[in-house]
């Protein structure tokens, strides 16, 4: 435990989109001055989970722009600098060394996957750098030896679990087949999950883990049809999972899918063949009720772009870091790292004034009269209990009908 301190569609289309997705994610941020405070960002801009890398970043880049819009933070500009963890832990972690050698680093933003997480947390603690990760979602992190200075903006994998697993009863479903990654993103969502299936009398009928790097998934998918479940549970990122249900329904599979939040992505929906998804239920977060907002002021400000789920809560984790950093800078005080934890709790909770993700220039002005101030997310009530996580979030679900995602009411 931590210290209190606390995609013309076609069966080939699987490869065009992914390498479209790769040119995508090829392209680098774009370059920063040199000058200000530094706020570092470990983003996927290539690899499986690469769809999401830039949507993201722009999010985090908004809030920062708002920020520098408003007064800056101690009379300095903050400037986003992000590093391509290429979807690949290894990578990921030289990337991460890349950064932390950036003078006067005090924050990082990301990752999006655990096993690249959970390999950072000795370093960052080591550094005393605060990390605020918005795609994080394994519940193992509840009990990592980080220092203080690991949150997340998003929900535990234990709320998705208990969400879907409700709503798999609620639809009827007494069998049901977990097919999840390889990974400790995969491998604890599957935990959740069939321990809250259990828990209402649903049968696990196949619980199989697939290697996102294996050619194909005949072998795995042969224990899915042996099992004939009702519902099929798929915990994976979009490339990989497009290819399953691809080849899923090459085979002539049947039953419901039911999907977790990475798999709320329109590259994951335009790369599988037509009506194969018609049916599917995910779960996600919830959002703020004025998150149309937001959308509204990201499309705007990004030609038209629409906000993926995740860059909702990296908004949120780039404006509780400025705020952080704000706030230790009052008064003229350079920012020191090991206040920074201490400074995201109260900036973030009762009993200081609440202060709108809309409203950052005057959440800025309160910090320097000495103001304390409740930041109010996009995504919601950003209350951190000491473990890092936020303390009341809610889940939602999204179907797919005629092979586009749609929102339930």
């Amino acid at each position: 435990m931590r210290p209190s301190t606390r995609v013309c569609r076609c069966f080939s289309m699987v490869f065009v989109a992914v390498a479209l997705g790769c040119l995508a994610g090829c392209v680098l941020p774009p370059e920063t001055s040199e000058t200000g405070l530094p706020v570092g960002a470990l983003l996927p801009f290539t690899g499986d989970i690469a769809a999401a890398g830039t949507n993201i970043e722009r999010a985090a880049r908004l809030a920062l722009e708002e920020v520098n819009g408003a007064g800056r933070v101690g009379g300095e500009r903050l400037r986003l600098i992000s590093r391509d963890t290429h979807s690949d832990t290894r990578r990921g972690l030289e990337a991460a060394r890349d950064l932390l050698n950036e003078p006067g680093l005090r924050v990082i933003l990301g990752p999006e996957d655990e096993d690249l997480a959970s390999n950072l947390i000795g370093l960052i603690s080591a550094r005393q750098v605060l990390q605020i990760s918005g795609g994080v979602t394994s519940p193992t992190f509840r009990n990592v030896q980080d220092g203080g200075f690991f949150f997340r903006t998003c929900p535990s994998a234990s709320l998705y679990g208990r969400a879907l697993a409700d709503r798999m009863r609620q639809d009827g479903v007494t069998s049901a087949a977990v097919l999840y990654v390889n990974s400790e993103y995969g491998s604890g969502f599957a935990a959740v999950l069939s321990s809250e299936l259990a828990l209402r009398s649903i049968e696990v009928s196949a619980l199989v883990s697939f290697d996102p790097q294996q050619a194909n998934y005949s072998k795995v998918l042969q224990t899915l049809l042996t099992a004939h479940p009702e519902g099929l549970v798929l915990v994976a990122y979009p490339g990989t999972g497009a290819a399953i249900v691809q080849e899923w329904a090459v085979r002539g599979g049947r039953g419901r899918w039911y999907l977790t939040p990475a798999l709320k992505s329109e590259g994951f929906v335009v790369n599988v063949p037509p009506g194969a998804l018609d049916g599917a239920v995910g779960v996600a977060p919830a959002l703020a009720t004025d998150a149309a907002s937001f959308a509204a002021k990201f499309g705007e400000r990004w030609a038209g772009d629409y906000p993926l789920d995740a860059a909702y809560f990296y908004y949120d984790a780039a404006a509780l870091s400025a705020l952080a950093l704000a706030r230790v800078a009052r008064g003229g005080q350079t920012p020191d790292n090991a206040t920074l934890p201490g400074a995201l709790q109260e900036v973030s909770s009762p009993p200081g004034e609440p202060v709108a993700w809309s409203d950052l220039a005057r959440g800025l002005e309160m910090i320097q009269r000495g103001v304390d101030i409740d930041y109010q997310g996009v995504t919601g009530s950003m209350d951190f209990d000491e473990q890092g996580d936020v303390l009341a979030q809610e889940a939602r679900f999204w179907t797919i009908e005629d092979d586009r995602i749609r929102e339930e009411p």
